[in-house]
């Protein structure tokens, strides 16, 4: 696992994987100037990043697109996307291991029923096995 970087603060606890993050955090969350004024609003910011995300509140532009086939959502900020990519390889690996348990549990219903069955195969219907009715697997949190 990465090293992270955390806020010195007092009473802070967040943490961050790049120096630079911790930097922009500490810009935005604790230093007492804000150079960065935004032109329609008059809002201070701490970072040019920041502004640039806070302009896209004016514009109601959202630039950064999730990438996923099929997905539609957008965000103002990189880091609301990422944070949504998460959610898309948690679901993944979710339906991937319902997958592998679906199909551990038709290898133990052959393996039984061959036994009481001879030339017992797996019934047509199984293909349209719902996975609704297998177990919810969060391994990851």
């Amino acid at each position: 696992m990465k090293e992270l970087y955390k806020c010195t603060a007092t009473g802070c606890a967040k943490a961050y994987v790049s120096q630079a993050i911790l930097k922009r955090h500490i810009l935005a969350f604790h230093s007492p100037v804000n150079k960065f004024q935004c032109k329609t609003c008059n809002k201070l910011l701490a970072s040019r990043q920041n502004l640039k995300e806070h302009m896209f509140i004016h514009s109601g532009e959202k630039p950064y697109k999730c990438s996923v086939f099929g997905c539609q959502m957008s965000f103002r900020q990189g880091t609301h996307l990422s944070m949504h990519r998460k959610l898309h390889q948690k679901l993944s690996f979710n339906l991937n291991a319902q997958k592998l348990w679906k199909d551990f549990l038709d290898q133990e219903l052959l393996a039984d029923m061959s036994v009481k069955i001879q030339n017992f195969t797996l019934p047509a219907f199984r293909d349209n096995f719902s996975t609704t009715l297998l177990p919810n697997i969060n391994l990851i949190d």
